[in-house]
């Protein structure tokens, strides 16, 4: 009778598997986040612009949070902005006071001449949330009716509160705004709803002609009509996914998969030599 006795051993199956599970890691969604926390004020005034929680007070405000080093996107990334948003009112807040959005400078040294996206809580005449696309142009970005914006109708806006035009009430909300790089365009989305009610506006357009690939400036404001009486920012954030494996992760990954099959090869190798056959 042969006795063996056990040894580490792997087969050749196994090897494979450890193999291509570590080629397989960098094609894992790469997540690159970095939290809000320095504002430049463009109109009104605010509290706490050096926080990721910063605040307007009554009437018309506008903060904008710049980077010198835009972050592009490649085909499969997607940039988000998210936060939330506590609004105090005597009332309820205009429809379309509240904007937000993303957008690059193209390098100029004020407000005016950028490129990108905003939308706000307003109802459309034709049932859906308007939103904006800005094509540079002299005009600057706080105002819609300027030079270089044009209005793209899409999404869809849901309230069952029973809120007049859709304006918003005390309360705080959750938004969202995202760009995802596809082979066709960028798919834009955005969102705001209540953290404890019904309120829910989203919206999604596909540009298939983009202005942007790049961001490097993001907004919030609210008009003078907008009614509040503080206007409360947390939690925010810009967060870059990506399904496109990195070079550098490639390339340090594969060596390590080369380094452990050798590894575990000359562990075979010392078990097949001490294998103990008796008879």
């Amino acid at each position: 009778m042969n006795t063996i006795d056990p040894s580490p051993t792997l087969s050749r199956l196994s090897i494979v598997s450890i193999f291509a599970s570590l080629l397989l890691l960098p094609l894992a969604t790469a997540l690159h986040a970095a939290p809000l926390a320095s504002w430049t004020v463009v109109s009104g005034s605010i509290v706490d612009g050096d926080t990721d929680h910063p605040s307007f007070g009554a009437g018309s405000s506008a903060i904008k949070a710049e980077f010198d080093t835009p972050v592009s996107l490649a085909i499969g990334d997607t940039l988000t902005l998210s936060g939330q948003v506590t609004f105090v009112f005597s009332g309820n807040g205009a429809d379309g006071g509240f904007r937000w959005g993303l957008f690059n400078s193209n390098a100029s040294n004020n407000d005016n001449g950028w490129s990108g996206y905003i939308t706000g809580n307003k109802y459309g005449s034709t049932g859906t949330v308007p939103f904006y696309e800005k094509d540079a142009g002299s005009g600057g970005w706080n105002s819609t009716s300027t030079e270089g914006y044009s209005q793209v109708p899409a999404g869809d806006i849901t309230d069952g509160g029973g809120r007049s035009n859709y304006a918003l009430s005390s309360g705080t909300y959750a938004l969202t705004f995202s760009l995802e790089r596809q082979s066709n365009g960028i798919l834009v989305n955005w969102s705001l709803k209540k953290t404890e009610g019904n309120y829910s506006l989203v919206g999604s357009w596909l540009d298939t002609t983009p202005v942007v690939t790049s961001i490097n400036r993001i907004v919030f404001q609210t008009t003078s009509g907008f009614g509040q009486t503080s206007a409360t920012f947390s939690n925010l954030d810009l967060t870059k996914t990506s399904n496109v494996p990195e070079p550098g992760a490639v390339a340090f990954l594969t060596g390590v998969g080369a380094l452990l099959v050798v590894g575990v090869l000359r562990v075979r190798s010392c078990a097949n030599a001490h294998r103990k056959i008796s008879y």
